[in-house]
C-alpha cells in the first residue's frame, strides 16, 4: 500500500498535492497544518486519515474528508489504522498536548493496530531531550507490548534532519515496530 504522508510543513505546490493524493492508496496527515494547507485534498476521493498536532487550532480534518484516528481504529486495505494526536505538554494553554501520565491513561486499553498514526514519537526514538520535542513513554510501551508494524510521526527534528529538509523520512526499529519520522511530504510503502 502506498501512503502519501504529510507532516508539519506545507512544502508542496497546490496542484501537486491533489495529483500525488490521487495516485496513492491513502493519505495520512500527522498534524500541524491549517485548513488551507490541506484544502486541495477536499475533492480527492482517496481514503484520508489523520491526527491533529500541537499547533492545530481548528477542526479541519472532518471538513476536508479525513477520518480523525485519535484513539480510534479503522480498517482499510487489509490494515488496521489507529492514532494518537498531539505532543507532550510543554506549556499551559489550549492545544493538543498531554502529560506523560495522561497519555499513559489514554493508551492503556488501546487495541493493537498495524499502523499507528501519531503526531509525536515514542520516547527515545527520533525525539529530542527538551520539553517541546520529547516523545511519549506511553507510545514506546505501546509499541513494545502490541507490536504495530508501523508507527508514523512528525513533530520533532532529529539531529540528522534539519528543519529545512522537507520531504525527508527516517526509519528506526523499536522492537518489532518500524518507527517512521516524516517531515513535509513523503510517499511511504506500508
Amino acid at each position: 500500500m502506498q501512503a502519501l504522508v504529510l507532516a508539519d510543513q506545507n512544502t508542496w505546490e497546490r496542484d501537486e498535492l491533489a495529483v500525488l493524493a490521487e495516485s496513492a492508496d491513502c493519505v495520512l496527515s500527522l498534524g500541524d497544518f491549517i485548513w488551507g494547507d490541506l484544502a486541495p485534498l477536499s475533492a480527492v476521493a482517496t481514503k484520508k486519515m489523520g491526527v491533529y498536532g500541537n499547533h492545530c487550532h481548528e477542526d479541519y480534518l472532518a471538513d476536508l474528508g479525513f477520518e480523525n484516528l485519535h484513539l480510534r481504529t479503522l480498517e482499510f486495505g487489509g490494515l488496521t489504522f489507529g492514532g494518537f494526536q498531539g505532543c507532550v505538554r510543554y506549556k499551559r494553554g489550549d492545544g493538543f498536548m498531554y502529560s506523560q501520565g495522561e497519555a499513559e491513561q489514554l493508551l492503556a486499553d488501546f487495541p493493537r493496530v498495524d499502523v499507528m498514526v501519531c503526531h509525536a514519537p515514542p520516547r527515545s526514538v527520533h525525539d529530542v531531550d527538551n520539553p517541546t520535542h520529547s516523545g511519549f513513554t506511553a507510545l514506546s510501551t505501546y509499541c513494545l507490548q502490541h507490536h504495530p508494524r508501523y508507527l508514523l510521526h512528525g513533530h520533532t527534528y532529529p539531529t540528522v534532519v534539519k528543519k529545512t529538509d522537507a520531504g525527508k523520512s527516517i526509519t528506526t526499529r523499536l522492537g518489532q515496530t518500524e518507527v517512521i519520522y516524516v517531515h513535509g511530504l513523503q510517499i511511504v510503502t506500508l
